[in-house]
């Protein structure tokens, strides 16, 4: 947030300048992440700035009915600009945008990703429709999500060295000094029959590997006890690094 603020500042300095636009993710997609939204937004609005807050990460996962940063931190109609996708929490495909009626209307006559792509299917959009109402509506989904993820990661703080992220969202990410460690690590994952992102450059530093660790309401407790299992072995024989800072 410093940063943020030494860079509106300096933006601000000039006065060719006009509107300004600050993006950011809700959850951060590598570290698990959460943005200090109370402070983006207090920062933004100071320098004139409209915001923008990408949800891939935090929708359908975070605030007490899976909608979002903003019902997080309890800050409904904050954000300028919301988008998000449906091929995450709610398993289809596609994605959204969320604003007032003329930023929507700018972006359906100006943006080429809208303009020169054709519609999603009927059936795919009624799918979206029925996915996003029961997981708003059904309680029970984010509650075994976030019930899973703790019993995993109280599970996995218990076995390994390494520190932990702090649990808000549904990413864990374990870090590896080396690209070769990492692979060695998927390769251990395979023989348990566990599937699991490995994460290199560019995505993230050159000369690290990420085991990015996402649970889901899907899974069982038995899953994450194997996976801690293994995740111990790997550990024993390659290491893993310091968890990026949250």
């Amino acid at each position: 947030m410093t940063d943020l603020e030494a860079v509106l500042k300096l933006v601000r300095a000039d006065p060719k300048i006009k509107g300004v636009l600050v993006v950011t993710d809700g959850i951060f997609s590598m570290t698990g992440a959460l943005v200090p939204l109370p402070d983006f937004v207090r920062i933004a609005k100071k320098y004139g700035a409209k915001t923008l807050v990408d949800e891939a990460h935090s929708v359908g996962v975070v605030g007490e009915a899976g909608r979002g940063v903003e019902e997080y931190f309890n800050m409904p109609g904050q954000i300028d600009i919301l988008v998000g996708t449906f091929s995450k929490a709610f398993g289809f495909v596609g994605g959204y945008v969320v604003a007032r009626k003329s930023i929507i209307d700018y972006l359906q006559f100006t943006a080429a990703a809208w303009i020169f792509s054709t519609s999603l299917p009927s059936c795919i959009l009624a799918g979206i429709n029925e996915a996003v109402h029961t997981h708003i509506q059904d309680k029970t989904i984010i509650a075994k999500l976030r019930r899973n993820r703790d019993y995993l990661w109280e599970n996995i703080k218990r076995q390994l060295l390494v520190p932990i992220p702090i649990r808000v969202g549904a990413i864990m990410p374990l870090l590896f000094s080396s690209n070769e460690s990492l692979l060695k690590a998927v390769e251990t994952l395979a023989r348990h029959k566990i599937k699991c992102g490995a994460v290199t450059f560019p995505a993230i530093k050159r000369g690290v590997g990420l085991l990015r660790i996402i649970p889901t309401a899907s899974h069982s407790f038995e899953d994450f006890d194997r996976l801690s299992e293994a995740l111990a072995e790997i550990e024993g024989r390659y290491g893993f690094t310091k968890a990026p800072s949250q």
